[in-house]
């Protein structure tokens, strides 16, 4: 999935808290997954996978409305945020965000993404551990 601009960020958290509202927030999904099942001592089933998509959140004091499809053009973003801005009601008005970007004081540095790990040491680190666990 391509990252979504920043400024379209921005201008659907708005969207979505034009007509009331609280608080608004996106949720970005992209994960690969590897699935590797041994059965016996041998591998019997490897699946790999992409989950994808994006929701939007609209919380009116103690309720809340989400909206999240798979289709990340423009036109559908903005359709996301109108639905969840209707769980408000009330006029439309104009809203001040503020996000400027926070560092986190921790830092995860990652070494080696597992997708790019090859499925051959994979299955190897699965076998070793499964051989590990019987003994």
């Amino acid at each position: 999935m391509n990252a979504v601009p920043y400024e379209l960020l921005s201008k659907l958290i708005k969207k979505a808290l034009s007509k009331g509202g609280d608080y608004a927030d996106i949720f970005i999904e992209h994960t690969r997954s590897t699935f590797i099942q041994i059965e016996d001592d041998k591998v019997e089933k490897l699946v790999t996978g992409l989950d994808a998509g994006i929701g939007i959140r609209v919380i009116i004091g103690e309720k809340s409305a989400y909206a999240y499809g798979n289709d990340v053009s423009e036109e559908a973003l903005y359709e996301l945020a109108s639905a969840v801005s209707k769980a408000a009601l009330n006029e439309d008005r104009d809203v001040a965000l503020d996000l400027r970007r926070i560092k986190s004081p921790v830092d995860f540095t990652i070494k080696l993404k597992p997708e790019d790990v090859v499925i051959d040491k994979k299955i190897h680190l699965i076998e070793n551990a499964n051989k590990t666990a019987r003994s």
